[in-house]
């Protein structure tokens, strides 16, 4: 009797765990569809773009829905950041360069739909692009540059498809003028969704401001051109020939750099320099280092023997504009090759159409009241240039004096006039041009970076993607939680089951 009674406790206790887990795959059964049939697909894609630029970074998130339009995504932005750090060119240790964008990174990446819970295989693609500013330290110190470059790609592969990278001067012109067409609404699709609003696609004028190491220009040429700038860039199911080209060193701070050095080559390195495009009673005394030092846009203006010349320079105005004019027709020759000095044919195609200029055009075209140009007005605003580069400390600060760049404003125009007329072929002989000056289009800061994203669109795996209100470790995490329920309970009853056995018999 003894044994069959045990066998009787032995089938109870199966009986019992069979039970459990009979239990928790039943559970299991029900759940999961119910958790998957709660689940939300996307048809939206999403990316991110890195602006690395020369004063400071900003982080983009991009959106667009499928299926794609004619091949290309209508790409609108979710969000952008802007990072604290420092522009990526200044820093010496690289590890510090890819760690000033993580704040900002993750802040972009958490406005992505599930992106917590989406698998390995999802990653949300990433582009970094450096511009002029990492394409002057690769001139000076490639080492670093490169080192700057691959950290990023380290730092951000393990939760991006990270794709670092320093623009050419093409792709930097040329995204541009994808974003400044796509926001004006003269390419097939128009930012933020809708269809074309106009026929005539539009050049764009890029003249970095604040610490702009480039010029740009890009725009569908009228008649063929030098195909070592063209690029054919095809959207929406069209294709466009356009001519992109950026100037290196032709930026603001850098043409700035570039034009004070020459004026201290051509005083003999003097201590003293008169500098005609400052004001008569303005000095600035700056040192060797910063306009010369390693600076690649002061190539072949530097002194033979540093040791020998003084280590600072005091820049002492002259409110000479011709003498200005003249002095930067000559440091910012189109037709020199700044990096060895050498003789250039400088060919452009001429420009023809409605342009917009931005960055240090609206700038200056904001201290000048000028917010639109073409052949007739360009004289009129050469008048109000040289009149204003005319002007004395004292008289520019009595009328400009809530300026604070005021004493710049005479060498931008001066350096602007020479871009439009002496490089760019904007000049008052052709009355079938037009510029527009702009800081935004449709509350936009028109850069690269937008266009970019646009012409990337159409290699992303078009796939929507699911996300579930639970991961799958989740539901992996409750099942075994309800097996140890489940086995726990098993004990009890069987200590239960004893417990009362020996109870009845005492």
């Amino acid at each position: 009797m003894a044994g069959s009674g045990n066998s009787v406790i032995v089938y109870s206790i199966l009986a019992v765990v069979f039970l459990c887990f009979a239990i928790a795959c039943l559970i299991d059964i029900i759940v999961l569809p119910i958790v998957y049939s709660q689940s939300t697909k996307y048809n939206e894609q999403y990316a991110v773009v890195m602006d690395a630029g020369s004063s400071h970074s900003d982080i983009y998130l991009y959106q667009w829905d499928l299926p794609l339009y004619q091949d290309t995504g209508v790409v609108s932005q979710n969000s952008v950041c802007k990072s604290a750090g420092n522009p990526i060119n200044t820093y010496t240790v690289p590890s510090e360069a890819a760690e000033s964008f993580q704040s900002c990174v993750d802040e972009v990446l958490n406005n992505v739909p599930g992106f917590l819970n989406n698998p390995p295989d999802n990653k949300v693609n990433m582009w970094l692009g450096a511009s002029a500013n990492m394409r002057i330290l690769r001139h000076e110190n490639r080492s670093l540059a490169d080192s700057i470059i691959n950290e990023i790609n380290t730092r951000y592969q393990a939760e991006t498809q990270i794709n670092a990278k320093i623009l050419t001067g093409q792709e930097e012109a040329v995204g541009r003028w994808i974003t400044t067409n796509y926001i004006v609404g003269t390419l097939a699709r128009s930012y933020p969704s809708g269809p074309a609003t106009s026929g005539n696609t539009v050049g764009a004028l890029d003249m970095g401001g604040g610490d702009g190491d480039s010029l740009e220009v890009a725009f569908i040429p009228s008649t063929s051109s030098p195909s070592d700038h063209m690029q054919t860039v095809s959207l929406f199911g069209n294709s466009y020939d356009v001519y992109g080209r950026s100037y290196l060193c032709y930026g603001t701070f850098e043409g700035f750099r570039r034009i004070v050095a020459y004026a201290v080559m051509n005083a003999s390195y003097s201590q003293s320099v008169d500098f005609p495009c400052f004001p008569t009673g303005y000095t600035a005394n700056w040192p060797s280092s910063f306009i010369f030092g390693n600076h690649y846009c002061s190539t072949g203006l530097r002194p033979a023997d540093p040791t020998s010349t003084p280590e600072i320079y005091n820049i002492t105005g002259t409110s000479d504009p011709k003498r200005c004019q003249a002095l930067i027709g000559v440091a910012m020759d189109f037709n020199v090759n700044i990096s060895n000095g050498e003789t250039i044919n400088h060919v452009v195609p001429r420009p023809t159409g409605s342009f917009y200029g931005f960055s240090n055009f609206y700038y200056t075209g904001l201290a000048y009241n000028t917010f639109f140009l073409n052949s007739t007005l360009l004289g009129s605003f050469s008048a109000n240039v040289s009149e204003r580069c005319s002007l004395t400390w004292s008289e520019l600060t009595q009328r400009y004096g809530s300026d604070q760049y005021r004493v710049y404003r005479c060498v931008d125009a001066v350096l602007i006039l020479h871009f439009l007329e002496g490089g760019l072929g904007f000049d008052a002989a052709n009355n079938d041009w037009s510029i527009r000056i702009v800081m935004e289009l449709n509350s936009l800061t028109p850069g690269w970076s937008l266009g970019y994203m646009l012409q990337k669109t159409s290699e992303i795996t078009s796939e929507p993607y699911t996300e579930y209100p639970f991961s799958s470790v989740d539901l992996i995490a409750g099942l075994i939680t309800l097996i140890i329920a489940c086995i726990v309970f098993t004990v009890m009853s069987v200590v239960s089951f004893f417990f009362c056995k020996k109870s009845c018999e005492d």
